[in-house]
């Protein structure tokens, strides 16, 4: 989906839904893109502004990019304290969200964002990583306590 369409979508959803995005009008809400490759949208009730990851927007079509507007406007109508309890549950699912928590990427077919950095240990485990690891790392899944023999080996995706 281009960009355009998705804050399009967005903001007729958010007005749909009586929350207001006139910069001008009281408690008004903004809508905008973030650069997250690991979250598909985001609600902050500090900023007072429902996010979107550019990154899955560009990758994905226009019913996941709904799905996920629908879930950060039920955050936005549930409050600050609601989380993903009962109320934000009841009021996902009345707007026609399934009410879970995070998208079952894979069950979904959701395309995320590739890897900036892809590792591997020396037992052949794949790793991944979105930023550049500043610290050595060992493989949890050769030994769960950090070892130098099997220290994963990095390199730029």
């Amino acid at each position: 989906m281009n960009l355009e369409d998705a804050r399009t979508l967005t903001l007729d959803l958010m007005r749909e839904n009586r929350i207001p995005t006139d910069p001008q009008a009281p408690g008004a809400w903004r809508f905008a893109f973030n650069g997250r490759k690991r979250a598909l949208g985001l609600c902050s009730y500090r900023m007072r502004t429902v996010f979107l990851s550019r990154h899955f927007v560009a990758l994905n079509d226009w019913s996941k990019v709904r799905s996920t507007v629908v879930h950060e406007i039920a955050h936005v109508l549930a409050g600050p304290n609601a989380g993903h309890g009962p109320q934000w549950k009841a009021i996902a699912r009345s707007l026609g969200d399934s009410g879970e928590r995070c998208a079952n990427v894979a069950a979904e077919g959701i395309t995320m964002a590739p890897p900036t950095w892809v590792g591997r240990c020396p037992g052949g485990h794949p790793h991944k990583a979105y930023r550049r690891p500043k610290s050595v790392r060992s493989c949890a899944a050769c030994c769960p306590r950090f070892s130098v023999e099997y220290v994963i080996q990095w390199e730029r995706a």
